[in-house]
């Protein structure tokens, strides 16, 4: 096993009217990785990427909020 990566989405109705929409892309590392330049050691279990989108829409799906969120990245380009 190599790698296992999920994408799970959620929607909620605002008080605004608006609705929001938010998606997490996750994959948790399946055996251990020694530390590199950019991380500290990763455990099993631990996120190589645990990235996600914030959007706030309305009926027309007109994007009216947007907000990236980065927690963890196997490396800075990726936040760049």
């Amino acid at each position: 096993h190599l790698n296992t990566r999920s994408v799970e989405c959620n929607a909620y109705m605002r008080d605004d009217g608006l609705w929001e929409v938010e998606a997490w892309l996750r994959d948790p590392n399946p055996s251990p990785q020694p530390a590199d330049r950019f991380r500290g050691e990763l455990k099993p279990g631990d996120p190589v990427h645990d990235i996600g989108v914030r959007l706030a829409i309305d009926d027309s799906m007109t994007i009216h909020e947007a907000q990236a969120m980065l927690r963890e990245t196997p490396d800075p380009t990726c936040i760049q």
